[in-house]
């Protein structure tokens, strides 16, 4: 079967990723009718540049969106690197207008210090985004229920190879049931409190 396409559930897990969390080729398609959907739930996810990079240069002319489904992640950048690349969602101008990508969000928290943009141009420099044109770039219903909090700080011992895992964790001032984000704890990263 050519590119039946592919479902990815991802839940209650530690994504931690020193450069793009999930990356999506879609000019490697033979065909326009792929069905790329990937469900993430409840996970951390610490990440250097993109959660999602969606490449696309010369994919089929009616290619299907890939749909992204999040809910209740926690998604920060907790490296210390300058300028930051950290963004949700990496992808070229055209693919946007093309409708290539599809996000479905509810109940994320988002670092609002740790995080610099959520949406970026491929092949160009994130730069810093306000939530609201992330917001206005989705729709009324792309993100839902959405929290931006300041994360448990960095710090300079925030080393990728030897990370603290404390720092990853939904800040204590965060109180909803059931918590977004992974249970470090129950993943056995750090004590349990």
């Amino acid at each position: 079967m050519n590119n039946p396409g592919a479902h990815l559930r991802c839940r209650c897990c530690l994504l931690y990723a020193l450069g793009d969390v999930l990356a999506v080729d879609l000019s490697t398609l033979l065909t326009s009718r792929t069905d790329i959907v990937a469900l993430f739930e409840h996970n951390t996810i610490a990440h250097r540049q993109a959660f999602v990079n969606v490449r696309s240069h010369e994919a089929p002319t009616n290619c299907q969106s890939v749909v992204l489904q999040t809910k209740a992640n926690y998604f920060l950048d907790p490296f210390v690197d300058e300028p930051r690349q950290a963004c949700l969602v990496k992808l070229s101008a055209d693919s946007l207008a093309r409708g290539l990508f599809l996000w479905q969000g509810k109940s994320n928290v988002f670092a609002r210090d740790r995080l610099p943009a959520y949406y970026a141009a491929a092949d160009m420099p994130v730069g810093k985004q306000a939530f609201k044109e992330w917001e206005q770039l989705l729709g009324p219903f792309g993100e839902t229920e959405m929290l931006q909090v300041d994360a448990v700080a960095a710090g300079k011992g925030f080393t990728p190879d030897a990370p603290p895992y404390d720092r990853l964790i939904v800040p204590p001032t965060v109180r909803l049931e059931p918590m977004p984000g992974a249970d470090l704890a129950k993943l056995g990263l750090v004590k349990k409190k």
